[in-house]
């Protein structure tokens, strides 16, 4: 079972990553919170932004209560393959190639880790070949004879 999860997380970051320099994808959870006059909007996203660069985090913003708008207690959202305009494109090299972090409470609270899209390729990558070891390890060992087997380089089965 932990192989083919791994595989499909391989390949599934792996697409993401190829279609994060042109198309926008996202993946994440909206809750609303009543606050006295008004409701906090928080988001949680991962999102492949579309200039090569993974962010994950989250945003929250203040709207007035509406009494005819109910609340999104529990919201999954998500948008896939989402066209991203040229001018984005090119707008910010350092989240392609680099690391960022975005923590602000002011005008509004946001938090992002800003990564290269390759990096969770090569996370899920290590991952995968950690477990093949382990695997092939826990393999190696099972079929290996122990002393007690009669193992003939044993001290106790001269």
């Amino acid at each position: 079972m932990t192989r083919p999860l791994i595989y499909l997380i391989l390949l599934a970051t792996t697409l993401l990553c190829l279609s994060s320099y042109r198309y926008h994808t996202a993946v994440g959870i909206d809750h609303d919170y009543v606050q006295k006059d008004s409701i906090l909007h928080t988001y949680y996203r991962i999102n492949w932004s579309g200039n090569g660069s993974v962010w994950m985090g989250y945003g929250t913003f203040e709207q007035p209560a509406d009494k005819n708008k109910p609340l999104e207690f529990i919201d999954p959202a998500a948008v896939f393959f989402k066209p991203v305009p040229k001018k984005m494109l090119a707008e910010n090299l350092q989240h392609t190639t680099g690391f960022s972090l975005i923590n602000a409470r002011q005008p509004r609270d946001v938090f992002w880790l800003i990564i290269p899209a390759w990096l969770p390729i090569l996370l899920s990558a290590l991952l995968w070949l950690f477990i093949r070891r382990r695997h092939h390890l826990s393999n190696a060992s099972a079929t290996s004879p122990t002393p007690h087997q009669g193992n003939k380089y044993s001290p106790t089965s001269h």
